[in-house]
């Protein structure tokens, strides 16, 4: 499985600060018919096939991450700073919560590290 979309620079920002504070970052993507088609599917997966690959071009520059969790969400969940893609929208929501290969990398060093202590 993969995930890949394209965001603007200042988005991008705002996810690195997210997973700064978080430890992941939430991508949010409106119930299109698009979007619905490539992740509905992802909302009903057993949870053992996460986390799986997905990447974010910012510009032309490719972001690997690894998604977590996808979930339908109601508008009202989005919070405030993402408020564009709610705008003029009152249906669902896709919510991908993902963390980067960076992050991803640190994290299973980490677990390595606890194994052999």
């Amino acid at each position: 499985m993969a995930f890949s979309t394209t965001i603007k620079r200042k988005y991008w920002d705002m996810k690195m600060e997210d997973e700064a504070l978080h430890g992941y970052f939430i991508e949010y993507k409106r119930d299109t018919w698009f979007w619905r088609k490539r992740l509905f599917p992802l909302c009903h997966i057993q949870k053992e096939m996460f986390p799986f690959r997905g990447v974010f071009l910012v510009g032309s520059t490719p972001h690997r991450v690894r998604v977590y969790d996808v979930k339908a969400i109601s508008c009202g969940c989005v919070p405030d700073r993402y408020e564009g893609i709610t705008e003029g929208w009152d249906g669902a929501i896709y919510a991908v919560r993902c963390i980067t290969d960076e992050q991803y990398n640190h994290l299973m060093a980490a677990k390595r590290e606890l194994k052999l202590a």
